[in-house]
């Protein structure tokens, strides 16, 4: 008379095992390149809504003769100081350096926006993400 087998053998379990810890270890290595990515991505959001924002104030102060959005002339323009007011209300903040205690920060203390200049300025400050992996550009609209 046969016998019925009543669960499984001891290397069914090892093999199982050791296929899930395979693919565990792939698992984590991919999620550890996605964490990179999605800084990027942030960064590069953050960038872009700071740009952006720049590029309405001025088109506001363009299309209003200087009476609406906010002038942005000087020698010492910050880039943190641009940010933060390009970023008003929307709940992200832009530190001058790494200390601080938002996830980005310029690494360009200032830039000039100067009136006087013969070609429109249009200067760049660089963003920064503080896990050091990446960084984004924004462009600061000189309006006078």
């Amino acid at each position: 008379m046969k016998t019925k087998q009543q669960g499984f053998t001891l290397i069914e379990l090892v093999v199982v095992i050791v296929v899930l810890g395979i693919i565990g270890a792939v698992a984590t290595a991919k999620f550890q390149d996605l964490s990179v990515e999605a800084a990027d991505a942030a960064v590069q959001g953050v960038a872009a809504e700071i740009s952006s924002g720049g590029a309405l104030n001025m088109a506001k102060r363009l299309a209003n003769n200087g009476a609406a959005g906010s002038a942005i002339s000087g020698n010492a323009e910050t880039c943190d100081g641009y940010a933060n007011a390009m970023l008003a209300g929307g709940g992200v903040s832009v530190d001058p350096d790494a200390l601080g205690t938002s996830p980005y920060y310029v690494s360009t203390a200032t830039v000039n926006c100067s009136l006087g200049q013969a070609t429109p300025v249009m200067p760049s400050c660089t963003l920064n993400h503080k896990s050091g992996t990446v960084a984004g550009a924004f462009t600061v609209y000189c309006v006078f």
